[in-house]
């Protein structure tokens, strides 16, 4: 039966976007770190080179909580980037399109790259959404140049989330990335789902390897949480969604 609902999900997902979704929601804040400073000009505690986790609804959320072999919270990843006019915070993350095409999987038919928008839209398109410290010791600066180099080779979006190569990159592989040119630690890859049917399905769908790289992983203990937005009025209620 889960692996029926995964091709439903599948077939779903491939009509509208991989990594992240296109609803809308009404938002609040749910958890604000008081402790936090709040930069000039800025509304909340939101500077650059900071993680964005976010769980995306339905059929995103069931997805990828059924591709691996545990479950981890979250669906997707960016980070966050100011807007040297404005002010105004931004999201930079990876994402991709499903194009009509005479492709031979799903994910052949998907074409897309790094995206840049402002960060409530983000927020608003997910179910839940955290922004986190990245570790003490990463340097931001770095991070930044590496956001630029990405950016200016245009790399694509890697629609069979690979972890073998870098030359196209997933959501989580982005983030990994230029947190490990700022001087992180490179995440450890999960092993993907021991469920033979449900492999199956990924393998048609044309996910490769045998491991892959929750948005959870990206957040250990030393990436402080700052601010959670929900969907649900009150963080209990997000915590209930990710237990259920």
């Amino acid at each position: 039966m889960k692996a029926l609902v995964l091709i439903a999900c599948l077939a779903s997902v491939t009509m509208f976007s991989a990594c992240a979704g296109s609803h809308n929601f009404q938002t609040h804040v749910v958890f604000l770190d008081s402790n936090a400073a709040v930069p000039a000009g800025q509304l909340w505690p939101l500077r650059a080179g900071q993680l964005v986790l976010s769980e995306s609804p339905p059929p995103h959320s069931l997805l990828f909580g059924l591709g691996t072999a545990a479950f981890y919270p979250f669906t997707h990843a960016g980070v966050i980037a100011i807007d040297d006019a404005t002010h105004e915070p931004h999201v930079v993350d990876t994402a991709a399109e499903y194009k009509p095409s005479f492709a031979r999987t799903p994910a052949d038919a998907l074409a897309g790259g790094l995206r840049r928008q402002p960060f409530l839209q983000y927020v608003a398109a997910n179910l839940y959404v955290e922004v986190r410290e990245p570790a003490a010791h990463v340097d931001r600066n770095k991070v930044a140049r590496r956001i630029e180099q990405l950016w200016q080779r245009k790399v694509p979006f890697d629609a069979h989330w690979d972890l073998s190569e870098h030359e196209s990159l997933f959501c989580t592989e982005f983030v990994a990335d230029i947190l490990v040119a700022g001087g992180a630690a490179a995440p450890l890859p999960v092993p993907l789902t021991r469920n033979r049917s449900l492999l199956e399905v990924l393998r048609w769908f044309g996910v490769r390897g045998d491991v892959s790289l929750p948005a959870a992983v990206l957040a250990g203990p030393n990436e402080r949480k700052v601010m959670a937005f929900s969907a649900w009025r009150h963080p209990g209620a997000a915590r209930a969604y990710f237990e259920a």
